[in-house]
């Protein structure tokens, strides 16, 4: 993999390394022939991953949110049932 990304760095058409970007790597991999691209398997594969990871993870925290919220129903649930189970154990043996 480093390999290919130090190779794929010296292309001629990637003229600031400094400043290169997943667009521009996609870009480059576009215009390549497919004999060319085939020399860069993992960085295509890297570009292609990259692209289509969301940016945000706003979708998993309010799935976090949503199993949170219940885990605390369901704690609260079973607090207030454990306290009358033992009201009740102690109201017996009394």
């Amino acid at each position: 993999m480093q390999t290919q990304l130090d190779i794929f760095r010296t292309l001629p058409e990637i003229v600031d390394t400094a400043h290169l970007t997943v667009d521009i790597c996609a870009q480059v991999l576009r215009n390549m022939i497919p004999e060319m691209r085939a020399m860069f398997p993992n960085v295509d594969s890297l570009v292609r991953l990259l692209l289509v990871n969301p940016a945000s993870s706003a979708t998993a925290e309010r799935s976090f949110n949503s199993v949170d919220s219940v885990v605390s129903r369901r704690t609260y649930t079973v607090n207030v049932a454990s306290i009358v189970l033992r009201y009740l154990m102690c109201t017996k043996t009394s």
